[in-house]
């Protein structure tokens, strides 16, 4: 029969049972091992079976398993259990498996070797924390996962290792669990010490991630192993965490934000975090990360709570990034940002408002519309109480404030509904605070409205706003305020220039001044009123959303002019509102002088602007002079009709009355403002319908007042308008005759009356209306001024207007020979008065011709030899003169200058051009000086202008251009200025045939392609004098002195090399002459010539020549024929090769100077990959030229390189293939660390090597890492060779400038922080990799120990600090290395280098080995320590110092291998080396625990060196020791081991000779001594007292005094010691020498004997009181008769007396009734009394009342009233002043009044 089927539960069973007894059996512990290794997990697996038997036999196995494995040595199968615990068809179903794994995990996982606990990390990030369901079972993996991480060590970051860690942690298969780890770790971060106790409000995590992190544990000390495990703090899982977020494992973007809120921890953790900070690229632009950042800045919520923000220190990281995000800003996060902006006005930490108020001008910036009006609408008010200093902390920096009000100017700015709000509230406050805020502030608050200003040019306002802000403008403008230039400035920008409300605020602005008024005038000049709306083509927008061109609304015309009708209305109105300030106004107007001249300008320009004909519209250019240009056009024949006829149209006669009007108030009214302004009504009157005069014919006698005046200018004014009312029709008999004897009365001088009479005649011939006046009277009064003109020998002032005048009747004809003298006469007396320099002269002479019928060409022959006389300026009058002469009233120039409207005059012409030209020409052939061809040009010049319609004219024009070019080669600028402007006239006027030949004649000089020819005569002047000096004082100028030089010298040859360099002289002078007055323009004419090929390259190089002249010119022409970027582009290869084969070749030096500036500017901002092809020629060009002869030349050269490396920098920085980036670097690296580079001689080529270096370095990033060792050494060197020599100057003579050279190393430390090359070293260090690592070290450490200067050595320190902050992973393998050579540089002489390397020990002692470690705190500062001297005793205490404050835990780790050597050393006898070493103590231990934890070692090395040589040691040493015994006294906790410890010491200590400071040893000996009384022993206490004694004895005086008051502090404490016979016998000794002053002379050194003998004397009465034991009234008997001897007998001081009273308060306790004998007693009492009357010292009063109270005590009370004690007692007490001592002694004698009476009563 077949056995019955096995049940399922039957079979677990069995298998259970059979594993519990083979554990049961297992004996050893390997053998339970193995069990457990294979059964464990698979029996905790049979906790899930359905079977309750199979369950409750597992937990049985668990409860005795549990009992078998507390052996620490017995290892469990950890691994097998985690994947049980992970896997979610075990673990993961079933939560009480999951905690028996657990438990057996907890137990197992501190008993696994390093290597096994790293093996279980993949195990736990395989299986997925985040999948566990239950909250618990997740908060415990990854509390697990963090203890393994401590120990994990993770490959170096950037190998294959490290990015192979992602997929070994299964993160590239489970991106969300990579982000589910990182967040738990960045709220690790933000844990901290103050977690736990922010129990009642929000902490930084919400509870749910609090308890998550530290398991639910309760509050408690925050390194509580309940939360990590045990061993494990906060710190170490911190720093592990963030090795394992900074690996591979993790993406940029997933650690990112766990390694910012680790900025927030302790210092180590946070410089971790920072450098791998710097390391992490992230864009942040991911909304989820912008509002994780906004999260920990503003706090947050989740369901079980609230969290507050970071802290301040972490929000300063925060507040930055979020600066940096355009994601940040936009309309979805304005809630969280107006947290941060609130927050940012109330008190918080400067720093913070300042990264705040970052963001919240990057808002303003970059943010929608929807986040700034928000931001507007929740903190507008805020900002403007907080701008008024009514809600402003204070202390807030007016810096800080002044950047709010730009930010909220910017903020408002942005605000479009702001902006266009009628009331102008914002506005309105900005211009008030303008007026208000202090000076310091003004400045932001101006540039706040200049933003504003700008926001509102954008969009166009709604009328209602427009109209209330030219009613604010205008009224800002109308007070006296700050904000008055701000407001015309706003006027200007904002008003159109149509807008006459616009002009009426400058015009008003004039009459303020100053800035105001230069502001104002912007308003008024188009062209400036350009210059400064520049955007005003720009489309404008109603809504900031819509400003993109194509859908914007159309633009207003800004620039449109104002219309004349309704802008003389408004301007010259008299009903408009002027500021109160205004008065002295003129005329009608309420306009005061400048006001007047500016409005009454304005209209007379636009005037004359709208009545040009349209034709004309585009011929005057708006540019600065816009004014003068257009106003010149009245004088222009063909304008000037359509001008006249705008004038006289109906619909604008009512304005050119009141403009007329307004111009008649500006000419009559006697003030300087109006000077501008007082010929207006003349030019006006000439332009008018001559109707529109008759309301001035009356008027004119106002002009009489005007002709008196002292001023030339205003009488010449008043002339011309009397000379148009007079003769005007209209004007009626009678007035015209007032007016003319009014004129030839005696009130007016007699030539003013001439001029005036002259004026009227002239313009009365003119129209025909001189039949009206006595026409033969007036002549003669004119002639007869005319002839005294003649005959007197002076010349006057006033002759200017008669000249004048003479000249107008002589050119209208009225003035006859017959009237005059003779004409020769006069003639002579004008040319002597025009070569005198009397330009009037000239054109009268002129005129005279027109009189007479006979040939001109004798004064045009006169007027020749005046103008080859005169200055420059008059050859253009003489000009002038020439062609009226020649032409009468053919010339231009006669007739433009009297015109009238509605007048036609046909006067003189005559025919004598052509022989006047043929004269001319035959001149220009010939040769002669500068001054007569400077005269025949500027003469033929102004007869091509001015007689160009006349037919000889015309036919001579080829006969005009080979002149004028023929002068073009004339060494002087002005001749061929002058003949480029004729070229350019006979090129206007000039047919087809005639342009052609020009233009071919002047391309083939240009291009060189002809060459020049000189025609030279003997005097041909070749040179400018002193051009070439022979060196006797002469120089050659003309041929003939060349050839008198070449026949001097014996050189023939001299002659052609001296000619061909006037040839070439010749060439330049007419290449500069090309872009005077228009050439240019004759060559833009020609397309054939804008498409030469040859052109265009010689062009673009003859820009950069050295010749200003030749530069000025080139530039012209390149701008008249079209040249700009695009012509560049197209000719761009022709231009490269041209220039790089002129530099080459060219044998002049200008060429290649101009060639290689040309190459500058053809390279200059172009990327290096247009001409990568062409680089290495490029260079080898520039290298040449860098060796040339000229100065200049290698200037360029040295900026051409300067250009080509910054375009290599660029490329470095700019998005180019990385092979190329590389042959970049390659290529400017090989140079600039080169003999030609920073090596280079030249210091200014070194210094452009070193800047260069720096961008390079700057923009280089990882391509650098190939050069980083040589760099890095390279500028560690530099660091010194930069410094300026006067440093070491200040060095040795520091003392004279009242400083120190600690001080200036100090200041020198602080530049090199700051300086660029720093900057550079610190980027440098930014790249490294291991290889390259490996590398750099020996650089460093070379660099270290050949720096010479403080600067390199810094450097040096400061490149160390920074390869331990963010390369600790890489550089700690070289640490070890770097500390060894660190060590020796730590003596330098600087105070400041050695601190700065002690720094960097510190820093390198967080990644150096133990054994580096304990080497140089042990090894060699120790070293230094016992065999150095001061110096080296610092730098020891440096090192240990840095070491302890920069690496802590790693000190903490070694203290036992340093502070007990610290202890010793602060005992130092030198005061700065205790010090530094005493710092060190206080600052790491905690006091008297510190010395019982280290005494044992204390004690060995003190004892080991307490028999060193050197003296100093020993003392330390001795100190040091005293000062452990005080330390273990002090602890009340004294241990046998410790006495027997420290007692054999501080005997040693005690031993030897004595020294000064050895009685702090003796005393710190006593004190222990005392403190171990119970364990001390006799014999010990033999030991005590034969040392004591024996010390007491010293015979050095100083130190015996001392030991003497140590023995009685021993004695006093051993009431049990007797050695009172001891003592006296020696002391009777002290006190005699004491009392001898010779004795105390010659031992005392210090010169203070009397102090000396005080001190023993008081000591030695104290140890003798110390030592007396009673009963034994001998003894008193002798104690109290020395007392008594050195006291009383001998006058001792009051510190003696005090100390004795002191010692006998002390012995009378030990006394009873009867113990003293009476005469001792009352010896005493006379004593005591004796210093109760001491009136000199209460303390001693106090001390004796002591003494009374225990003798009284003592003394029988018989005796006392027998001996009259209480009386004296009595009258003491009366006598006392002092209530403290009255007090005392009333309560001493109270009570004793009964023992008085009894007594008595007895």
């Amino acid at each position: 029969m077949a056995p019955p089927e096995e049940t399922e539960e039957a079979r677990e069973l069995r298998l259970i049972n059979q594993v519990e007894f083979a554990i049961a059996l297992a004996e050893t512990e390997e053998k339970l091992q193995k069990l457990l290794a294979k059964y464990l997990a698979p029996v905790l697996l049979k906790v899930m079976s359905p079977q309750e038997a199979v369950r409750s036999k597992v937990i049985s196995i668990v409860k005795h398993v549990g009992t078998r494995i507390r052996p620490p040595t017995l290892i469990l199968p950890v691994k097998s259990l985690l994947e049980q615990f992970m896997d979610p068809k075990a673990g993961g179903k079933s939560e009480e498996l999951r905690k028996l794994d657990l438990t057996f995990i907890n137990v197992g996982l501190s008993r696994l070797s390093k290597q096994e606990r790293r093996e279980m990390l993949p195990v736990i990030l395989k299986g997925r924390i985040s999948h566990f369901a239950e909250e618990l079972s997740r908060i415990t993996m990854f509390n697990l996962l963090l203890r393994l991480l401590s120990d994990y060590e993770f490959p170096q970051r950037g190998t294959k290792e490290d990015e192979a860690l992602r997929a070994l942690f299964g993160f590239d298969e489970n991106e969300d669990e990579a982000t589910y780890l990182a967040g738990h770790i960045r709220r690790l971060m933000l844990l901290n010490a103050r977690s736990r106790e922010e129990t009642r409000t929000p902490m930084t995590l919400t509870p749910a991630e609090m308890r998550f992190l530290v398991h639910g544990v309760p509050p408690g000390s925050n390194d509580d192993p309940s939360w990590f495990g045990p061993g494990l703090s906060l710190h170490q899982v911190k720093l592990g965490a963030l090795k394992f977020i900074a690996s591979g494992a993790f993406t940029d973007r997933e650690r990112f934000l766990a390694v910012l809120a680790a900025r927030d921890a302790e210092s180590t953790v946070a410089d971790v975090a920072d450098g791998i900070f710097k390391r992490t690229n992230v864009p942040l632009e991911d909304p989820d990360l912008i509002d994780e950042i906004y999260n920990m800045a503003v706090g947050w919520n989740d369901d079980s709570g609230p969290a507050r923000p970071v802290s301040p220190t972490l929000r300063i990281h925060l507040i930055p990034l979020l600066a940096q995000s355009k994601e940040a800003v936009s309309g979805r996060w304005r809630y969280k940002i107006v947290l941060i902006l609130s927050e940012a006005t109330g008190s918080v930490t400067l720093r913070l408002q300042r990264v705040s108020f970052g963001l919240m001008r990057w808002a303003a910036t970059m943010g929608d519309e929807t986040m700034v009006g928000y931001i507007i609408i929740r903190l507008a008010e805020a900002f403007r109480d907080w701008l008024s200093n009514k809600s402003r902390p204070t202390g807030v920096p007016d810096v800080l404030v002044g950047e709010v009000y730009e930010i909220f100017g910017l903020l408002i700015s942005r605000c479009p509904y702001e902006l266009k709000d009628a009331r102008l509230y914002y506005i309105r406050f900005f211009f008030d605070r303008l007026d208000n805020e202090k000076n310091g502030l003004v400045d932001n608050v101006e540039r706040a409205l200049g933003t504003m200003l700008v926001g509102l040019l954008k969009m166009r306002l709604p009328e209602a706003t427009q109209n209330n802000l030219e009613e604010f403008i205008l009224e800002i403008v109308s007070t006296d305020g700050r904000s008055k230039k701000q407001a015309v400035k706003w006027g200007g920008r904002l008003l159109p220039f149509h807008s006459v409300v616009g002009r009426w605020i400058g015009i008003l602005a004039a009459e303020m001044g100053g800035t105001v008024a230069e502001e104002g005038s912007k308003a008024l000049h188009p062209y400036y009123y350009r210059l400064i709306n520049p955007e005003a083509a720009v489309p404008v927008s109603d809504s900031e959303s819509e400003m993109d061109v194509a859908t914007a609304m159309p633009p207003e015309n800004k620039y449109m002019f104002p219309e004349l009708v309704p802008l003389v209305s408004f301007l010259l109105s008299p009903d408009r509102k002027v500021p109160e300030t205004f008065t002295n106004t003129v005329g009608n107007t309420k306009l005061p002088p400048k006001a007047f001249s500016a409005a009454l300008s304005l209209c007379k320009t636009i005037a004359i602007w709208e009545g040009r004909p349209h034709d004309c519209w585009n011929s005057i250019k708006i540019d600065e002079d816009w004014a003068r240009n257009t106003d010149a056009t009245i004088f222009d024949e063909g304008i000037r009709p359509s001008i006249e006829a705008n004038f006289s149209e109906d619909r604008q006669l009512h304005t050119f009355e009141v403009l007329l009007d307004c111009a008649w108030a500006g000419m009559v009214t006697d003030d300087e403002g109006l000077d501008g302004v007082r010929n207006t009504w003349n030019e006006l009157a000439t332009l008018v319908p001559q109707e529109m005069l008759n309301t001035f014919i009356p008027r004119g006698g106002e002009l009489t007042n005007l002709l008196k005046s002292s001023k030339a200018e205003y009488r010449r004014i008043a002339v011309e308008a009397l000379g148009l009312l007079a003769s005007h029709q209209n004007m009626s008999e009678e007035t015209r005759y007032q007016l003319i004897n009014t004129l030839t009365g005696s009130d007016i001088a007699e030539t003013d009356s001439a001029a005036a009479l002259g004026y009227i005649l002239s313009r009365a011939k003119m129209r025909n209306s001189l039949i009206w006046f006595d026409e033969d009277r007036l002549v003669g009064l004119v002639a007869k001024s005319v002839d005294t003109l003649i005959t007197r020998q002076s010349q006057s002032l006033r002759d200017e207007l008669l000249m004048d005048a003479l000249g107008e009747l002589l050119a209208f004809e009225v003035l006859g020979k017959d009237k005059i003298l003779t004409i020769e006469d006069l003639r002579a007396t004008l040319t002597a008065r025009a070569m005198r320099g009397d330009e009037r002269a000239v054109l009268v002479l002129a005129y005279s011709t027109f009189v007479f019928s006979e040939t001109p060409i004798p004064v045009i022959e006169s007027l020749l030899k005046i103008g080859e006389a005169g200055s420059v300026d008059r050859l253009f009058v003489v000009g002038e003169a020439v062609a009226a002469a020649a032409a009468a009233w053919g010339s231009s120039a006669v007739r433009r200058k009297r015109l009238i409207a509605g007048i036609k005059w046909e006067g003189l012409r005559r025919d004598t051009v052509g022989e006047v030209l043929e004269m001319l020409f035959q001149r220009a052939r010939e040769p002669g000086g500068g001054a007569r061809r400077k005269t025949v040009v500027v003469v033929l010049l102004c007869l091509l202008e001015l007689c160009s319609e006349h037919l000889m004219v015309q036919e001579k024009l080829g006969e005009y251009q080979a002149i004028f070019r023929s002068f073009l080669t004339d060494r002087e600028d002005f001749i061929q200025e002058t003949a480029a402007r004729g070229l350019t006239a006979v090129y206007n006027v000039s047919d087809t045939e005639v342009r052609k030949d020009l233009l071919s004649s002047l391309v083939s000089s240009f291009t060189g392609e002809t060459r020049e020819k000189i025609h030279v005569t003997h005097d041909t002047q070749l040179f400018e004098p002193g051009a070439l000096p022979t060196g006797d004082g002469k120089s050659v100028g003309s041929y003939g002195d060349i050839m008198s030089l070449a026949s001097e010298v014996g050189d023939p040859s001299l002659v052609y090399k001296f000619m061909s360099l006037a040839r070439h002289n010749s060439v330049w002078a007419t290449r500069a002459a090309f872009g005077r007055f228009g050439l240019g323009s004759i060559l833009s004419n020609s397309d054939e010539i804008k498409n030469n090929p040859k052109l265009w390259p010689v062009l673009f190089r003859y820009r950069f020549d050295p010749t200003s002249t030749v530069r000025q010119s080139m530039e012209s022409i390149w701008g008249a024929l079209g040249g700009g970027p695009d012509t560049v582009e197209r000719w761009w290869k022709e231009i490269l090769t041209e220039c790089l084969t002129s530099a080459l070749n060219g044998r002049e030096w200008r060429v290649r100077q101009a060639s290689i500036g040309a190459l500058s500017e053809l390279l200059r901002g172009r990327k290096v990959s247009t001409y990568k092809d062409h680089l290495e020629e490029i260079w080898r060009v520039d290298f040449q030229v860098l060796d040339d002869v000229k100065e200049s030349c290698r200037i360029e050269a040295m900026k051409l390189a300067e250009v080509l490396t910054k375009g290599m920098v660029k490329g470095l920085e700019g998005d180019i293939p990385k092979g190329e980036r590389d042959e970049i670097l390659e290529f400017l690296m090989k140079f600039l660390m080169g003999k030609r580079g920073i090596d280079a001689e030249s210091q200014d080529v070194q210094r452009f090597a070193l800047t260069t270096l720096l961008r390079v370095v700057k923009s280089g990033g990882e391509l650098l890492r190939p050069w980083v060792p040589d760099l890095m050494e390279k500028l560690i060197m530099v660091m010194s060779q930069v410094e300026p020599e006067v440093v070491n100057y200040f060095m040795l003579n520091a003392d004279k400038y009242n400083t120190t050279g600690a001080a200036i190393d100090q200041m020198r430390l602080r530049l090199i922080g700051g300086s660029p090359i720093m900057s550079a070293i610190e980027t440098l260090v930014d790249v490294l990799d291991a290889p390259t690592m490996a590398l750099t070290i020996p650089r460093i450490t070379s660099s270290i120990r050949t720096s010479l200067a403080l600067p390199s050595k810094v450097a040096c320190s400061h490149t160390i600090i920074g390869l331990a902050m963010k390369h600790a992973v890489i550089f700690k393998p070289h640490a070890d290395e770097v500390f060894k050579a660190i060590l020796p540089a730590l003596k330098d002489r600087s105070e400041t280098v050695s601190k700065s390397y002690a720094v960097a020990t510190g820093y390198l002692a967080r990644i150096a080995s133990d054994a580096a470690i304990i080497a140089a705190a042990r090894g060699w500062a120790q070293s230094q320590y016992w065999t150095g001297e001061e110096k080296e005793r610092i730098a020891a205490a440096t090192v240990i110092a840095a070491v302890w404050k920069r690496a802590t835990d790693r000190a903490a780790a070694l203290a036992s291998e340093t502070l007990p050597f610290v202890f010793i050393a602060k005992a130092d006898r030198d005061a700065e080396v205790a010090k530094e070493f005493e710092a060190i103590w206080t600052e790491n231990t905690g006091g008297v625990g510190a010395v019982k934890l280290y005494l044992k070692e204390i004690i060995e090395i003190a004892t080991e060196h307490l028999g060193s040589q050197r003296w100093g040691i020993k003392q330390t040493c001795a100190l040091a020791l005293a000062n452990a015994g005080v330390a273990i006294a002090a602890s009340g906790d004294v241990t046998v081991a410790q006495v027997d410890a420290l007692f054999p010491a501080l005997v040693a200590a005690v031993n030897g000779k004595s020294w000064e400071g050895k009685e702090i040893v003796i005393q710190g000996f006593v004190k222990f001594v005392v403190a171990v009384k119970a364990q001390l022993g006799d014999g010990r206490l033999a030991e005590v007292k034969k040392i004591l004694l024996r010390e007491a004895k010293r015979n050095n005086l100083p130190f015996r005094a001392l030991a003497l008051r140590s023995l009685g502090d021993f004695l006093r404490q051993y009431d049990e010691v007797d050695m009172f016979d001891e003592v006296i016998d020696f002391v009777e000794q002290v006190l005699e020498e004491a009392g001898n002053k010779d004795a105390m002379d010659m031992d005392d050194d210090s010169g203070n004997s009397d102090s000396l003998a005080e001190a023993l004397t008081k000591n030695s009465l104290y140890c003798l009181a110390s030592a007396y034991r009673p009963p034994a009234q001998p003894r008193f008997t002798s104690l109290y008769k020395l007392i008594n001897t050195h006291v009383v007998v001998t006058p001792a001081t009051p510190t003696v007396k005090l100390s004795s009273l002191q010692d006998l308060v002390y012995l009378l306790p030990k006394f009873q009734p009867g113990d003293v004998a009476d005469k001792d007693l009352f010896d005493a009492w006379n004593r005591v009394i004796f210093h109760l009357q001491d009136r000199a010292s209460e303390s001693t009063r106090l001390e004796a009342v002591k003494a009374v109270k225990e003798l009284v005590r003592i003394t029988d009370g018989a005796r006392m009233v027998e001996k009259g004690i209480w009386g004296r007692l009595e009258e003491v007490l009366k006598a006392e002043r002092s209530y403290g001592v009255r007090k005392n002694l009333e309560e001493t004698l109270k009570g004793r009044e009964k023992v008085r009476e009894k007594v008595v009563e007895n």
